[in-house]
């Protein structure tokens, strides 16, 4: 598999979204037009600024060009999949710090959970998931506790 974020051109200043300038920046990545667009409604209504793709190269090369405070990445998906896509992100310096959870059917698999740690995710939430679960877990995010 190609490595696109290795061969993106370098973005030419800091990153895009800094904490105390902008709200926090999530990219949502889902190929499913109706499960992306109910989760970007969603964090919109939350006061979150929303990114989105369709695929994991797409997913990658938005994340490197306007680095995300998170990602929602889809399992499932043509071009690249979301974990191929998770794993060139983590593998790249500019977007290797970025917090990503993976939103999919396959979560609750033991096997598909263990794949989806190992490949540098927070967590998986399995589809179809609860609304108040899903923004908890990007609270956590936004707010770690120390």
């Amino acid at each position: 598999m190609k490595n696109i974020a290795a061969r993106s051109p370098m973005p030419s200043s800091s990153p895009t979204n800094s904490a105390s300038t902008q709200p926090f920046q999530v990219l949502v990545v889902d190929d499913y037009d109706d499960s992306r667009d109910m989760v970007a409604l969603v964090l919109k209504r939350h006061g979150l600024t929303v990114l989105e793709a369709t695929d994991g190269v797409e997913a990658i090369k938005m994340a490197y060009l306007n680095r995300p405070d998170l990602i929602l990445m889809d399992i499932s998906m043509p071009v690249m999949d979301g974990l191929e896509s998770v794993r060139q992100l983590k593998g790249v310096e500019v977007t290797r710090s970025i917090p990503v959870i993976v939103i999919s059917a396959h979560c609750g698999d033991p096997a598909m959970d263990k794949r989806v740690l190992d490949a540098g995710c927070l967590s998986c939430l399995p589809k179809p998931f609860d609304l108040d679960e899903l923004m908890g877990v990007i609270d956590g995010v936004r707010e770690p506790k120390v």
